[in-house]
């Protein structure tokens, strides 16, 4: 979305920084300290990602005494953003954002795997959600 921060501020994340007398890129940082510590893959999205295929920001601050809902919010509206996700009734196939790939091991940990994770959010479909959480549905991810 051109709205998105994320998408005009230009951020590369392989760039050098230094850090704890360490000179590293931010994304070696993020993998060395944030990724390491934080388990949840809807913390990881909603608090940590800076790619366009990420969740969007919300239009408010993050506060401490609600970030648990916030994160469930840009997770909710993510999951259910149908340019990022969405799932093809004909063909049985979830077309998700790349980022979920970049946290299926986080996933996989928490929920038991992306399409159990990513139907819990996107459809209220019960079918959907058994098949995806069985593996009786193919997962691709966008370009």
């Amino acid at each position: 979305e051109s709205d998105d921060p994320k998408n005009f501020l230009g951020f590369d994340k392989s760039k050098k920084i230094e850090i704890f007398a360490d000179t590293m890129s931010v994304d070696d940082f993020f993998q060395k300290y944030i990724k390491r510590r934080i388990s949840d893959p809807k913390a990881l999205l909603a608090l940590f990602c800076l790619e366009p295929s990420c969740p969007g920001l919300l239009r408010e601050a993050i506060h401490p005494e609600k970030v648990e809902s916030q994160i469930e919010e840009i997770t909710s509206i993510f999951l259910r953003d149908t340019k990022k996700n969405s799932y093809s009734p004909s063909d049985k196939v979830l077309i998700l954002s790349p980022i979920l790939k970049k946290y299926e091991y986080e996933i996989l940990r928490k929920y038991g795997g992306v399409g159990s994770f990513v139907t819990l959010y996107m459809s209220s479909d019960q079918e959907l959600r058994k098949r995806a959480r069985i593996g009786s549905v193919k997962i691709k991810y966008r370009d």
